[in-house]
């Protein structure tokens, strides 16, 4: 009889034993599964974080190129006044010169070798034609 009890009583205890064991080995599957749960959830706060910070660059990027076709409409506008001033200056030049005869006195062959002359032989345009 002595020996059947300590059996049970080794049973009992070895049963508490798995017990407490399976308890311990949930516990810590527990606090696993919580420090990886905590490691994804920081892991896609800085994956929120990198893709904010990504769109933030994506959007300078976006301006940068703005201000850049901006600089270059400013530059070809710049450009184009400066082409529109010269040809009037040279308009002024030309109208100031005794030599070449209004366009509204010439006829259009005469106004044509007056477009397309240079400056040097344009004087003697008007006295060969």
């Amino acid at each position: 009889k002595g020996h059947t009890v300590t059996y049970l009583d080794e049973f009992v205890n070895h049963e508490e034993l798995n017990k407490s064991n399976q308890a311990d080995e949930l516990e810590q599957k527990m606090k696993r599964t919580k420090s990886s749960l905590t490691k994804k959830s920081e892991l896609k706060l800085d994956i929120g974080e990198s893709l904010k910070t990504i769109q933030s660059a994506q959007s300078v990027m976006e301006y940068l190129e703005i201000v850049k076709k901006n600089d270059q409409y400013r530059e070809k506008l710049r450009l184009a006044l400066n082409a529109i001033r010269v040809r009037d200056l040279h308009i002024q030049r030309l109208k100031s010169d005794g030599n070449v005869v209004p366009i509204d006195m010439t006829n259009s062959r005469l106004h044509l070798a007056f477009m397309f002359a240079s400056p040097l032989i344009r004087r003697f345009n008007g006295k060969t034609e």
